[in-house]
C-alpha cells in the first residue's frame, strides 16, 4: 500500500489581514482573460493589395440602392427628353400596375444609412461579417465618412477663392464662389485649361477622387447652386447663396471716409467776417394746471392748432407749379423699375429659403439617421450628444436665416401714396392750416 502524500502546507492570513501581492496573484490563473463585453476586431489595412478593398467599397457606394440611401435619389437621364403628357402617363400606368420590389428597394422608402453600410459589409467583408458584425459595420462606416470628407477637402480647389494651380495669384475671382466648374462624370470638351490641370494635379495627389466626384459631386453642398440673374445697370450678375466672408471690402472707386478727418467746427473763410447775430430763443409758454380756476372776464391764449413747420409746407406745396406730364411719365418709370427690383430681391430671397430649407431636411436626416447609429451601438453616448448637439446649432443658425429671409419678404406699406394724396387735396381745396385752427379758435370760445 502506497503512502499517503501530505498536503502541501498554506498559509492563510487572519480575517483582519488582506492577503499579500504573491499570494493574489498565485490566486488568478495566468491563462484566463479578464471577460469583455465587446469582441476587438482584428487590425485591418486598406492599403493592401494596391487598395483592393476600397475600390471595392467604392463600388458599392455606385449600386443603386446604396446611393440612393447615401447621397440620394439619381435624376432619370432620360427624364429631359421625355414630355409632360408622357411623364404623365407613366405615373398614371405606375399607380395602376403597382410597384415591384426591384423599384421599391430602388427607392429605399425610409431606409436609412446603417442599411447601407450593413450591405456593404456584407459584400466585402462576408466572412468577418458572421462573426464580429459590429465591429465590420463601424469599420466600413468610418471608411466610408473619411473617403467623403477627404473628397470635400480637395474639392475645394475648384471652388475656394485663391486656390489656383501656381498659387494663390492665379485665381483672379475676387467675387468668391464656384470658379471652376467639373461635371460629375468628370472634365469635358467646355472644361478650361487651368481647371484639367488642377483636375490632373488633385487625381494624383488623391486617386479615389474621379470614382468619387462621380458620387459626391451631384450634390449641392458639394457643387453650389448658381442663381444667374438678369442684365442690368451694372452689366450680368451671378449670385452664390452662401454666408458672407467676415472681411467686408468697399467697392473699388468709392474710397471710406473717416469719420476723423471731419471737423465739428466750420470755420467762415475770411479773417474779418461779421460775427452772426443770433436771437433769443422765445419763452416756452406757461401751462396752467387743469384744476386750477379760470376766473370770468379774463382773456387766455388760444390752443395750438397745428406747429409751424406744418403750416409753412402746406404754404410751399400750395404756391408750387403743376408738373407737366413728362414728369409724370418719369415718375411711374422710377416706380415700376423700383417695384421690378423689388420682385427680383424677393424670388432671390425665395430661393434662397428654399435651398435653407433643403439644407434643414438633410440635417433632420442626419439626426435620424445618427440615432439610429447610437441604437446599433455603432456610437457611445458621448459622442452621440456631441454630434446631437452640432446638429442641433447647426439647425438654429438655419432657422435664424430663414425667419430674416422671410421678414425681409413681407409686403411693407408704400407712405408715397398717402402723403401725396394729402398734400393734393390740401392745395387744391385751398385750405391749409388756416381753417383748421379757425375751427379750433371758435370751440376754445365756445368752451
Amino acid at each position: 500500500m502506497a503512502p499517503k502524500k501530505k498536503p502541501a502546507a498554506t498559509t492563510s492570513a487572519p480575517d483582519n489581514q488582506a492577503p499579500s501581492e504573491s499570494q493574489a496573484a498565485q490566486s488568478i490563473p495566468v491563462d484566463v482573460e479578464p471577460p469583455t463585453g465587446r469582441k476587438r476586431a482584428p487590425p485591418f489595412e486598406w492599403k493592401d493589395n494596391d487598395y483592393e478593398k476600397v475600390w471595392e467599397l467604392i463600388k458599392e457606394m455606385g449600386v443603386k440602392t446604396n446611393f440612393t440611401i447615401l447621397f440620394g435619389k439619381k435624376q432619370d437621364e432620360d427624364a429631359e427628353n421625355k414630355t409632360e403628357d408622357e411623364v404623365g402617363a407613366e405615373k398614371r400606368g405606375s399607380k395602376k400596375k403597382g410597384k415591384n420590389k426591384d423599384q421599391t428597394n430602388v427607392k429605399a422608402g425610409g431606409a436609412k444609412k446603417p442599411a447601407a453600410y450593413q450591405a456593404i459589409a456584407q459584400k466585402i467583408f462576408a466572412e468577418e461579417y458572421k462573426t464580429n458584425k459590429a465591429a465590420v459595420l463601424k469599420r466600413v462606416k468610418n471608411k466610408v465618412e473619411g473617403l467623403i470628407a477627404d473628397y470635400k477637402s480637395h474639392a475645394k480647389a475648384f471652388y475656394s477663392t485663391g486656390n489656383g494651380v501656381n498659387g494663390p495669384s492665379d485665381n483672379t475671382d475676387d467675387q468668391g464662389g464656384f470658379s471652376h466648374y467639373i461635371p460629375p462624370e468628370g472634365p469635358c470638351h467646355d472644361t478650361p485649361p487651368v481647371a484639367l490641370n488642377l483636375w490632373s494635379e488633385v487625381c494624383k495627389k488623391f486617386p479615389f477622387f474621379e470614382e468619387l466626384h462621380k458620387l459626391v459631386g451631384r450634390r449641392a453642398n458639394v457643387v453650389p447652386i448658381v442663381i444667374n440673374g438678369g442684365l442690368g445697370p451694372h452689366g450680368p450678375s451671378a449670385i452664390h447663396p452662401q454666408m458672407p466672408s467676415d472681411e467686408e471690402t468697399s467697392p473699388p472707386g468709392s474710397p471710406a471716409v473717416e469719420t476723423g478727418n471731419i471737423g465739428p467746427i466750420i470755420v467762415p473763410k475770411t479773417a474779418n467776417a461779421p460775427p452772426v447775430e443770433t436771437k433769443p430763443a422765445a419763452k416756452p409758454p406757461v401751462s396752467t394746471p387743469a384744476s386750477a380756476k379760470r376766473k370770468r372776464g379774463t382773456a387766455h391764449a388760444p390752443k395750438p392748432s397745428m406747429s409751424l413747420s406744418t403750416i409753412k409746407s402746406a404754404a410751399e406745396r400750395a404756391h408750387k407749379k403743376r408738373r407737366g406730364p413728362e414728369h409724370e411719365f418719369l415718375e411711374i418709370a422710377r416706380e415700376t423699375q423700383d417695384h421690378l427690383r423689388e420682385d427680383r430681391l424677393r424670388k432671390n430671397r425665395q430661393e434662397e429659403i428654399g435651398l435653407l430649407l433643403q439644407q434643414r431636411g438633410d440635417i433632420l436626416k442626419q439626426q435620424s439617421s445618427l440615432l439610429d447609429e447610437f441604437r446599433l451601438g455603432l456610437l457611445d453616448q458621448e459622442t452621440y450628444h456631441v454630434r446631437h448637439g452640432t446638429f442641433g446649432l447647426q439647425m438654429d443658425s438655419i432657422d435664424t436665416e430663414i425667419s430674416k429671409l422671410r421678414a425681409a419678404n413681407e409686403p411693407q406699406t408704400d407712405r408715397r401714396s398717402s402723403h401725396s394724396s394729402l398734400a393734393d387735396m390740401s392745395s387744391s381745396d385751398g385750405f391749409g392750416g388756416t381753417q383748421i385752427s379757425s375751427d379750433e379758435d371758435d370751440e376754445g370760445e365756445d368752451d
